[in-house]
């Protein structure tokens, strides 16, 4: 069996691929080895819009022939590991800890003090790759993301159709109808802190779904926001509630979630093809009462619900 991985390593070869100089069939081909969602790093973009970030790829080839894709991105010294894929027929070869380990000599030479990811803990050979983290001496894994899926015509909690006092002088407006003046407001008080970068409404805006993102307002100042994203052909994201310190505990965030929630029944029902609704709940930087609102509201009716771990290494 040694002198069978020692051959194996013989044939194996890991490079670096300059993302910049891949055909769209080699794009085409390295997309087969990792999910929709991490394509964008092979595209060398973000879906947060983060300037100055530096791009790894890292494929394992057999036989010359890429069987494995390690995505990973950079910035001042932090490195975090986007997507870890083998080919199903080449796994148990020990290519996913080679891969780990070339990334993580990768980062070192750059200077990097630390590694981190975060991961589904439903993925498929969930045990296979938790051994390479534990091989490869990564931090236990801890509980960072709680994601819930509804399928979107059928979610019909009773709090959905009870009537909330709203107070008249507040106006609700799509988001694809904000102003050149309101977003410069915006971006102006996003510099400034006002609201967390988390929920800011001009995150991964290539993919924001204006069909049921709305904004609030008070005359000409906006006070909060319901943004909502496709994360696929079929499954629309609530991405960020916000509500301004002193128009909270009204009920009117739960108002922008119903109207939002409501929109998106609508749609399904006129043929649109978004028959999902995902939500994610950051366990880190999510305020307790909007948790105790997810918990009791939200989490009953899911119809599927996935955790999501994080964990890290020191590399320096």
């Amino acid at each position: 069996m040694e002198r069978f991985k020692v051959s194996l390593k013989k044939m194996m070869e890991i490079k670096r691929l300059e993302l910049a100089l891949l055909t769209k069939d080699e794009i085409m081909l390295y997309e087969t080895l990792t999910t929709d969602e991490n394509y964008c790093y092979l595209h060398s973009k973000n879906p947060y819009q983060i300037r100055n970030l530096n791009y790894i790829a890292l494929s394992a080839f057999f036989n010359d022939k890429p069987v494995g894709l390690a995505l990973a991105t950079e910035i001042s010294s932090l490195a975090s590991l986007k997507s870890l894929y083998v080919d199903e027929k080449y796994r148990q070869m020990g290519i996913g800890t080679e891969l780990m380990m070339a990334l993580e000599k990768e980062f070192r030479l750059k200077g990097c003090i630390v590694i981190s990811m975060t991961y589904e803990s439903n993925i498929k050979h969930f045990k296979e790759f938790e051994k390479i983290l534990q091989g490869c001496n990564w931090k236990t894994p801890i509980p960072f993301m709680n994601r819930y899926f509804y399928k979107g015509a059928d979610f019909n909690p009773p709090w959905i159709t009870k009537d909330y006092n709203f107070p008249k002088e507040l106006i609700v407006f799509p988001w694809s109808q904000l102003t050149p003046p309101g977003r410069k407001e915006l971006l102006r008080r996003e510099e400034q802190w006002n609201f967390p970068a988390v929920i800011s409404p001009f995150l991964d805006e290539e993919h924001l779904e204006y069909s049921n993102s709305f904004g609030i307002k008070k005359e000409d100042e906006i006070i909060g926001w319901v943004i909502t994203h496709r994360l696929n052909k079929s499954t629309i994201r609530y991405s960020s509630l916000y509500i301004q310190p002193e128009y909270q505990f009204q009920g009117i965030s739960i108002f922008l979630l119903i109207k939002a929630m409501k929109t998106q029944k609508e749609l399904i029902n006129e043929g649109h093809e978004a028959t999902w609704a995902l939500f994610d709940i950051n366990l880190d930087q999510t305020e307790p009462i909007w948790q105790q609102f997810i918990k009791r509201r939200l989490a009953p009716y899911a119809d599927k619900t996935i955790l999501i771990n994080r964990t890290y290494k020191v590399l320096n």
